[in-house]
């Protein structure tokens, strides 16, 4: 579903399409009448200005420049008149075709249901041919539940936890980008790959989950993957306990 500044975006863009077609049109068909019945048309359509003025006299009284405006756009108007009538006389097919607009939108949501349903589909086929999936991802809870709860916690911790590629990136956007930039490795990754590939680059912001954001995301790890995976044994280093957190560790995996 498309947001409704853009639905009604799209429909005057298709009213001025139209508008400026019959305009053309009407313009064209005006080129080919005789002289007498133009003057007649023009004629018809300055009265029809002054009318709109409030007659002669108020006519009178706009200054040059207002005459100006009004003439210009009581011509247009005939010019879209005659364009009407013209296109009336078209046949179905025919101004099906002249009138023919396609909308194609931005695509966000439909780049974003094609990545999610082809993610979907590809965690159901594990499933249907017996093929075990990534190894899940838990979050610390989690973790800790399926390693010492009771057979129902660890059953109910499998059971929430997912993994595979989608699930590691939005972790690696907490970790590299977190949408709280007092939170994560915002400037230390920075500065790291700054050194390393002698530019500047961040993670996509998969943390605020922006379109094309996991897109760009697999792209970013599957290139730079070594790298990523040595700044975290880095700030693995630089700790104290010399451990990752869950959530590092989850993304390390």
């Amino acid at each position: 579903d498309h947001a409704e500044d853009q639905k009604k975006l799209v429909r005057l863009f298709v009213d001025w399409k139209q508008e400026c077609e019959r305009e053309i049109r009407g313009e064209k068909a005006l080129a080919c009448l005789p002289p007498d019945d133009v003057i007649r048309l023009l004629l018809e359509t300055m009265e029809n200005a002054m009318e709109a003025a409030g007659g002669p006299q108020g006519w009178d009284m706009l200054s040059p420049d207002k005459r100006q405006v009004h003439c210009i756009e009581a011509n247009r108007q005939l010019r879209i008149t005659i364009g009407e009538e013209q296109f009336a006389s078209l046949s179905s097919a025919e101004k099906e075709t002249v009138d023919f607009f396609v909308w194609a939108g931005c695509c966000m949501h439909k780049e974003l249901n094609a990545a999610k349903g082809g993610n979907t589909r590809m965690r159901a086929w594990w499933e249907q041919n017996g093929v075990d999936g990534p190894v899940l991802l838990m979050n610390k809870d989690n973790t800790a539940a399926a390693s010492g709860g009771s057979s129902v916690a660890k059953e109910r911790a499998v059971h929430v936890s997912t993994g595979g590629g989608q699930k590691t990136l939005d972790l690696a956007g907490s970790v590299f980008r977190h949408k709280d930039d007092k939170k994560g490795q915002h400037d230390s990754l920075h500065y790291y790959l700054e050194a390393e590939l002698g530019f500047t680059s961040q993670w996509p912001d998969t943390s605020n989950t922006r379109y094309h954001s996991h897109g760009d995301a697999a792209c970013e790890y599957l290139v730079h993957k070594s790298r990523y995976l040595l700044f975290l044994e880095i700030i693995l280093l630089k700790k104290e306990s010399r451990t990752h957190t869950n959530i590092e560790l989850n993304v390390f995996r």
